[in-house]
This record gives C-alpha cells, structure tokens and sequence, in this order.
C-alpha cells in the first residue's frame, strides 16, 4: 500500500507539472484548473509530500494568474 501511495503521490507532482504546459498553450483552461485544485484533499498525502504538492499548486495558481494578466 505504501508503493502506490508513493506512486500517486510522485504523478500528483508530474501532473501539476505538466499543468504549466497546459496553461501556457490554452490559458482558457485556468479557471478550471484553480477550481479542481481547490478540491484537491493533501491530507491524505504524507506530511513530507503534502507541502511539496502544495508548493506546486501555488507555482501553478501564480502561472494561471499572470497568463490571465496578458489577456
């Protein structure tokens, strides 16, 4: 069980990665993607993993922002 908690948690990070990408080239997807991570639960990732993802999602939400600025 912890293999794939490990697992989910690494493509969590690749995901949100991948993400920015996303947002460069259709920027008109970003108020979905603020509104999905909203409901994004990070207690059910470890207290070392939890933060990283956080850290990641607010690298994304700052991203989303400034393309919405350039419109």
């Amino acid at each position: 069980m912890n293999v794939k908690l490990v697992k989910v948690e690494e493509e969590q990070k690749s995901i949100l990665a991948a993400l920015h990408k996303v947002v460069i080239c259709k920027p008109n997807l970003g108020e979905r993607i603020l509104a999905r991570m909203e409901e994004m639960d990070l207690s059910k990732y470890k207290d070392s993993m939890a933060p990283l993802i956080r850290k990641d999602m607010e690298a994304l939400a700052r991203k989303i922002t400034e393309k919405q600025g350039e419109k």
